[in-house]
């Protein structure tokens, strides 16, 4: 991705491509359709972010570290493939926090909280159910400067989940409940004298642990509400990203 580095006002924008590979899979028996990306054939996300640092426009205490964080993803052009069908499919993710950073010569630890919401759905399909994932993210990382230019970052995040979508309901499983975490990392080189500029690269993993529960039973399977479909007793979404 692209970065601009605004330094002397404590703002830094990104905004590039994201590459995307989704696998959902389930534990048990189940009527539900799974989901996997070839590895060839990743979603493409259009993506942009800010940190801004508000305090470091007038004063150098520590509120001056104390930044807000915004970012948004949209996954263009992206179909499903289900029972030999293309079908449209939405993808997209909304994220704010909060975050506090403590500046050193050699790199900057950093916590952060917030809210995210990550939705994926194929509106047309009866057995792949729609998700739209909300909840709290409780995290920190590092940022080192390895020399004037370059700079490395890891983060590490766990999500608590207080909402699932369309999978926690009477067609599919009513009750579900999850947890997730996330893992990221990446190099920043800036050009120019400034450095105001640069170029960025990264990873990030998510997982999301799903808990089906067990609605209603019929003959040792647990099924949903309305008894027409067998459901697994748990499943994992994963979500890996190539910046």
């Amino acid at each position: 991705s692209i970065q601009l580095l605004l330094r002397r006002i404590g703002l830094v924008v990104n905004a590039g491509i994201k590459l995307m590979w989704r696998s959902l899979e389930y534990t048990g028996s189940t009527g539900l359709s799974s989901y996997k990306n070839e590895v060839g054939s990743p979603g493409i996300n259009l993506a942009a972010s800010a940190t801004w640092f508000p305090g470091a426009h007038f004063r150098g205490d520590w509120l001056s570290d104390l930044g807000l964080e915004l970012g948004y993803e949209y996954t263009v052009g992206l179909s499903s493939n289900q029972n030999g069908e293309k079908l449209s499919t939405t993808a997209y993710e909304l994220d704010a926090n909060l975050q506090y950073r403590l500046p050193f010569e050699s790199g900057e630890p950093r916590g952060r909280v917030g809210y995210l919401l990550q939705t994926f759905e194929v509106p047309d399909s009866a057995d792949l159910p729609g998700v739209s994932y909300g909840g709290i993210r409780l995290g920190g990382g590092i940022l080192v400067h390895v020399i004037e230019k370059l700079t490395f970052d890891v983060d590490l995040a766990y999500i608590v989940v207080t909402g699932t979508g369309d999978i926690d309901s009477a067609e599919f499983a009513t009750g579900t409940s999850a947890g997730a975490f996330e893992a990221s990392g990446g190099a920043t080189m800036r050009f120019g004298d400034s450095g105001a500029f640069g170029a960025r690269i990264a990873v990030d993993f998510r997982r999301y642990f799903l808990d089906l529960g067990c609605p209603a039973e019929t003959g040792g399977q647990c099924v949903n509400q309305t008894m027409t479909r067998a459901l697994p007793e748990e499943a994992d979404d994963d979500y890996f990203r190539l910046t």
